[in-house]
């Protein structure tokens, strides 16, 4: 829903064509590039020891990290619709938004923090996040994608229509 706030007034060509909804785009993608890189990294810290990595086709990681665009996709036209209705609308959406997208984590915070193969978690083990291959590269590179972000939010929203 954030890039949703790149676009200044009414379009006259296709929304997807604007520099809000592709700098979005652009983010989303470097996204999915961590988090498959992350994958690469701790696979099974990925399914959250859930499930056993090497049981998972590979296919279906691929399905996974391409079921990313959806979100972004809908948050950004749900933005502009909700925005319609009544401004106060899309502001409630994306703190709501935020707040679940922290919320989702909770459930799952023993399994988040530790890094490692199933074995590993099962017994107590593995490597605090932070301290792991996945906290020190893309959790680090994550990081720099706020100001990526904010940058290409206020880049667009300099697009005249």
């Amino acid at each position: 829903m954030l890039f949703g706030y790149g676009v200044r007034g009414k379009t006259v060509r296709s929304l997807l064509l604007t520099r809000a909804y592709l700098s979005g785009k652009v983010v989303v993608l470097i996204f999915i590039g961590l988090v498959y890189y992350s994958y690469r990294l701790a696979p099974d810290w990925m399914h959250m020891y859930f499930v056993k990595a090497a049981e998972v086709p590979e296919w279906i990681v691929f399905y996974i990290l391409f079921l990313y665009l959806f979100p972004y996709n809908a948050g950004f036209f749900l933005k502009l619709e909700l925005e319609k209705i009544r401004p106060a609308f899309a502001v409630a959406g994306l703190l709501l938004a935020v707040t679940l997208s922290v919320l989702v984590v909770l459930p799952v915070k023993d399994r988040y923090l530790r890094v490692g193969t199933i074995e590993e978690f099962q017994t107590g083990g593995g490597t605090p996040l932070a301290e792991s291959p996945v906290g020190r590269v893309p959790g680090t590179l994550s990081l720099l994608l706020l100001p990526l972000g904010v940058g290409l939010l206020f880049w667009s929203r300099r697009q005249k229509f």
